[in-house]
């Protein structure tokens, strides 16, 4: 019985901590991708016309160019940590779990 609780107690604080890390990347990425709709939204067609105010305009067209790729933590270089990387393991480790379960219930 405590063995039991022990392995629950476990799984469920591996699968907390496993979500709130992928909740936090796919922030990171859902933030950074609305940089460029805050950036446009400002008030930057009442910018004067003068040499400031058009370095100013090009300044904000650069920011939103760049800003269309949006930032993301990834796995070592191999994929994207967000949510949809939290659904995928949790999807794996049920099917692995579930043909273990029936494995199991062959050999008996």
């Amino acid at each position: 019985m405590s063995t039991r609780m022990i392995f629950i107690f476990h799984t469920l604080g591996c699968t907390a901590q496993l979500f709130m890390f992928t909740y936090s990347c796919d922030c990171i990425m859902k933030d950074s991708g609305n940089v460029a709709t805050a950036m446009y939204a400002t008030t930057w067609s009442y910018l004067p016309m003068d040499n400031n105010g058009r370095a100013l305009r090009k300044d904000l067209i650069l920011a939103i160019l760049y800003s269309g790729v949006p930032c993301c933590l990834t796995a070592h270089k191999f994929f994207p940590v967000s949510l949809e990387t939290y659904t995928g393991v949790m999807s794996t480790a049920v099917s692995y779990f579930t043909l273990l379960k029936q494995r199991t219930s062959e050999t008996t």
